[in-house]
């Protein structure tokens, strides 16, 4: 845009200068002409047809440079509209100190009229076709490139249920006294871009067999979510007996779906804010928030009934918890070496 504003300008100075300079011309021309008025006749004769002669081969030759000038002026003019016009999913919008529209691009008006239902003009005011809310939010972030310069926002929007990500810039526009005038917002679509990164996310994080979380879940979840903030959470081990003997018997598929219906046992029964992973081949974790014991209790109690409600050709399941209320100082493994001690006197206890 600046380029441009500077090519426009100096296409603006050259006709001036043309201008001024045809003028000037003329000028001295009639200057010469009142000092020859005083000699011969024949002289001022010959003069006057030079003069004449030169003033129209003067005209013609730069009425034709101004024509080609102007030309020039009006294709870079158009050449800049245009090229903002062919951007498709680039959605650029102008406007000035009190949020009145200066220009907007086709595909600007293409979004408006698709998630807000209206077309905006050029001379009206934003908060004609933005909600309250939207409008409050643009002023915001137009006022803080206004004085902090170029600005960035990322913002979501929910369309018939499903959410529109969206990214803009905020860049003021400068006079030449350096003055800001106007804001340029320049919005993109990056919905597809979100969504193939969360795609990318449940690839990295999810079991492929159970669809369950995975290792690095539980343990990114832990040091990302958990120990900055301190939290106190509940974390408890499921181990599969006799998994290995059910799975020689019956085969690998059984084993696989025995892995799988004892997720959905999981799944149903802990709170649906818990992290579920399957951390081993039989084994899984579970980090469960804002739960105190009693209900932790029921819970386990409830998971074992599920387990004895399916076909679990035989296989039962130990479980061992703790409550971890120093997730800062301490790692995840440090609490799962006490939960797994816990699950494994739960299983000498019932081999007794």
């Amino acid at each position: 845009m600046g380029k441009n504003n500077i090519r426009i300008k100096k296409n603006k100075n050259q006709i001036l200068k043309h201008i001024y300079g045809q003028g000037i011309a003329l000028i001295v021309l009639i200057v010469i002409i009142f000092f020859w008025e005083t000699k011969s006749p024949q002289k001022i004769l010959m003069l006057y047809t030079l003069v004449l002669a030169g003033m129209i081969f003067y005209l013609f030759f730069y009425i034709h440079h101004l024509l080609l000038l102007l030309e020039t002026y009006e294709n870079s003019s158009l050449l800049y509209q245009d090229s903002l016009e062919v951007l498709e999913n680039i959605n650029i919008y102008i406007v000035d100190l009190n949020l009145y529209y200066l220009y907007m691009n086709k595909s600007d008006i293409s979004f408006m009229e698709k998630y807000f239902g209206c077309t905006p003009k050029v001379g009206d005011n934003v908060s004609k076709y933005l909600p309250k809310l939207h409008y409050d939010l643009l002023k915001v972030k137009i006022n803080n490139a206004l004085s902090k310069g170029v600005q960035t926002s990322s913002d979501k929007l929910n369309y018939k249920g499903k959410d529109i990500y969206l990214y803009t810039f905020y860049s003021p526009v400068y006079n030449t006294k350096g003055q800001a005038y106007a804001v340029c917002c320049i919005t993109m679509n990056v919905t597809e871009s979100v969504n193939e990164k969360k795609k990318f996310k449940e690839l990295i994080y999810q079991d492929p067999l159970t669809s369950a979380y995975n290792r690095r879940k539980i343990y990114d979840h832990y040091n990302k979510k958990i120990r900055k903030t301190n939290t106190k959470v509940w974390i408890i081990v499921f181990d599969l007996d006799n998994f290995k003997k059910s799975n020689d018997n019956y085969g690998h598929s059984v084993g696989d779906q025995i892995l799988k219906d004892f997720t959905k046992v999981l799944h149903s029964e802990l709170p649906s804010t818990s992290i579920i992973s399957r951390i081993g081949g039989d084994e899984f974790c579970a980090i469960v928030e804002d739960t105190i014991y009693e209900d932790i209790v029921g819970i386990l109690s409830s998971i074992k009934m599920g387990m004895h409600h399916e076909f679990f050709y035989g296989v039962s399941v130990s479980m061992g918890e703790v409550y971890a209320d120093n997730t800062y100082e301490n790692d995840l493994d440090h609490y799962l070496a006490i939960a797994d001690r816990r699950m494994y006197n739960h299983k000498k206890s019932q081999k007794r």
